[in-house]
């Protein structure tokens, strides 16, 4: 069995001009974009740009980060989804469809959890103090229940996730890396 302390944690740069920053803002600007739809609709030009565009994307970052970016694409990809159902339900039922919108400005609640969620980000990608022991997964675990449980809503959820994902990951190739440099 591997003691978790002897495990290197792959690093990742942080800094506002690192691949990740770059990645996380040009992430914020897609889900303003398209989250609430294009001049109020989501009609078959605006699916065929946002899977275009959410394509390119995932081979702009399709270096260490490609799985993560991935994951928080198809994350906002059924959020809307989820939306588009919910306005088309509406239609059934004889009201009238009104695009679900959402606030993305500075003061809103969407913009303050992706505040939080940077911060996590930050905060345990690396791990805590360069490893992941037994402390740094309750950690995780009670932030993201934190984080989740403010803003309780699926698409938030699922981003939350995909970090827990890419750190699992994460962890995994480490200790595979460290089995391969011990045998």
């Amino acid at each position: 069995m591997i003691d978790r302390k002897d495990v290197p944690v792959l690093m990742s740069n942080m800094d506002k001009d690192s691949e990740l920053s770059q990645f996380f803002n040009e992430y914020w600007k897609f889900v303003k974009e398209f989250l609430n739809g294009k001049e109020e609709q989501r009609e078959k030009e605006y699916w065929d740009e946002l899977v275009s565009r959410s394509q390119e994307m995932s081979e702009k970052y399709n270096g260490q980060y490609k799985q993560f970016c991935i994951e928080l694409l198809l994350s906002l990809i059924a959020e809307i989804e989820r939306r588009d159902r919910e306005e088309r339900q509406s239609c059934k039922n004889g009201l009238q469809i009104k695009l679900i919108k959402s606030d993305t400005g500075k003061n809103s609640k969407l913009f303050q959890f992706f505040s939080e969620y940077w911060k996590m980000i930050k905060d345990f990608l690396n791990g805590k103090d360069g490893h992941r022991e037994k402390d740094y997964w309750n950690e995780i675990a009670k932030t993201s229940f934190q984080i989740t449980k403010k803003y309780n809503e699926k698409f938030e959820r699922d981003i939350v996730n995909g970090l827990i994902e890419e750190i699992k990951r994460r962890d995994h190739k480490e200790c595979e890396m460290f089995r391969k440099q011990i045998a």
